[in-house]
């Protein structure tokens, strides 16, 4: 940190002095202090520090406006920060110049992509893929490949789907300057009662945190805050027994009662510290943490980054890049066994993972769905939020859905965890409003906004018609909470149904002598009630 408020100070010395210079003397202290600047930012944007880097270069563009390679930088590092729309006028002025850095293009279309310009994107992607095959870019120069330009590509179509389609009545905000800060705030953890969150921060823990020397930030440190009435108390670290100070320790995973902590530690080797590192455990007794345990059975030479259980502590599910996955970083999961030991990981399997990362992996305390977050399946770029539901009668996963807009960004959203009663989840993500790079939001269900829908049909046999008898089990695909238990008209085969509006919900039906059917429904935001007819047909078991 002496070096970001050293380059405060001396922009805010130099501004002091161009504006008191005589005017014979003026150019030659200017160049002399913008080459100082230039010394500086050019350090900051080699190590990828851009919002130093971006104080310098703005700076740099305020003496010697118009000049190219400032702009290109200018561009980048807002390409890199919260602010990503501002990359636009920069890039664009680069891109109309002569002889333009071969990439720009490329990453014009990416601040596009990032900006929510899906359709300017999407032409400035296939812009650059035609000056690829017909212009002999070097692809190497810039680490890109044509499959990814097209997958980026599909990326913007996503993106412009899943905003035609946002989730009804619901807002994310975020949480504030008592959870936020200036720097990296991210994985939040809740108990089953909302009153506990536990979070990671890079920011300075204690006195004795150090700072990573790959990134220059200080080691990711974990905090925890609890509720005053609905409001969020100023965050505080866990404690020395879990805050080592000079190795990344992160909140990766809670159970819902609260009392067991999953910690992620990187390693101690300085040159292995970002590429692996190991799930410890910490029990919670009469308030205070204990000191973390390696999971053994669980960890492996691999990098284990994540974890969540389920409320019977039976089920455990993590993120591993070890060997034998589908690509990246794959979700795995263990069972106690008998012995309440846990069992040899078993991969999730190919409807779940990708060949690209998937990780943040939440069980509801329901049981049955799982959430996390995948770089893979249809993401409008980065890390999108995804839940998948286990159907037990079938012993696997359904194929994952896109938790849509505004949860999911172009940029990553990660950890994304419900509230029990299903009307609040809390994540992280980088946008606009946050205080540092990524920022803690929570997704709101603004229920006073739903009307109710009368949801009627009659369920009949497929083959003569004939009226059944059933069970009508509704749950919200949402927070999966199971909405009731309901009966049709055992003369009739009748049912009717009030449900809120602006969510979506999976019917299953049961009867004696028939199979079992599932149906899920929309119901989209009615200006009045109305009703929504679903008939049903049965197929009897052979």
């Amino acid at each position: 940190m002496k070096t970001c408020r050293s380059l405060i100070s001396f922009i805010i010395i130099l501004n002091a002095l161009l504006n008191t210079l005589p005017v014979i003397g003026q150019d030659r202290e200017t160049i002399r202090f913008s080459n100082r600047i230039e010394e500086i930012a050019r350090e900051y944007y080699r190590i990828n520090d851009y919002n130093r880097a971006l104080e310098g270069y703005l700076i740099l563009d305020s003496i010697h406006p118009g000049n190219i390679m400032y702009n290109y930088r200018i561009g980048i590092c807002y390409l890199h920060s919260n602010r990503k729309s501002n990359a636009y006028p920069y890039l664009e002025f680069v891109y109309n110049q002569e002889d333009p850095p071969q990439n720009i293009l490329f990453e014009l279309a990416r601040a596009y992509h990032l900006g929510f310009e899906f359709e300017k994107a999407i032409i400035s992607y296939e812009s650059f893929k035609k000056q690829i095959l017909y212009q002999s870019i070097d692809l190497k120069a810039g680490n890109i490949e044509l499959s990814e330009l097209d997958r980026y590509i599909q990326m913007c179509r996503n993106g412009q789907r899943l905003i035609r389609n946002p989730i009804q009545n619901t807002s994310v905000i975020n949480l504030g300057s008592e959870i936020n800060s200036e720097y990296d705030d991210f994985g939040p953890l809740i108990n089953k009662d909302e009153n506990l969150l536990i979070f990671t921060s890079k920011r300075k823990a204690t006195e004795n945190t150090k700072s990573d020397p790959l990134t220059g930030q200080f080691y990711e440190s974990i905090f925890y805050s609890n509720k005053s009435g609905e409001n969020w108390i100023s965050a505080q670290s866990i404690g020395p027994s879990i805050n080592l100070g000079n190795i990344h320790t992160s909140a990766v995973g809670l159970n819902p009662q609260g009392t067991q902590l999953f910690i992620y530690q990187g390693d101690n080797s300085r040159f292995s510290a970002r590429i692996a590192g190991d799930l410890y455990l910490s029990m919670n007794n009469k308030g205070n943490w204990g000191k973390p345990d390696a999971i053994e059975i669980i960890n492996s030479k691999y990098w284990e980054s994540s974890a969540t259980i389920n409320e019977e502590e039976t089920f455990l599910v993590f993120a591993s890049d070890r060997a034998g996955g589908f690509g990246g970083i794959d979700l795995y999961f263990s069972r106690k066994n008998i012995n309440g030991d846990w069992a040899e990981p078993e991969n999730l399997g190919a409807y779940i993972n990708t060949k690209f990362d998937e990780d943040g992996p939440f069980i509801h305390p329901a049981g049955n769905k799982l959430y996390f977050s995948s770089k893979g399946h249809n993401t409008m770029g980065g890390f999108d939020i995804f839940y998948s539901e286990f159907l037990k009668d079938k012993n696997r996963w359904t194929r994952p859905e896109n938790m849509g807009y505004p949860v999911n960004s172009p940029d990553d959203d990660i950890f994304f965890v419900w509230s029990a009663d299903g009307e609040r989840a809390y994540f992280s993500s980088e946008r606009a409003d946050t205080y540092g790079n990524t920022d803690i939001y929570m997704l709101i269900r603004n229920d006073k906004e739903n009307t109710f829908v009368n949801v009627s049909g009659i369920i009949r046999d497929k083959i003569d018609q004939s009226s059944v008898f059933a069970e009508i089990l509704i749950k919200d695909l949402l927070s999966n909470n199971l909405i009731g238990i309901f009966d049709s008209d055992k003369n009739t085969g009748s049912f009717t149904i009030s449900l809120k509006s602006g969510r979506k919900y999976s019917l299953t039906i049961k009867a004696n002598g028939y199979q079992d059917k599932i149906m899920q429904f929309s119901i989209t935001n009615q200006p009045e009630p109305s009703e929504l007819i679903k008939n049903v047909t049965l197929t009897r078991k052979k």
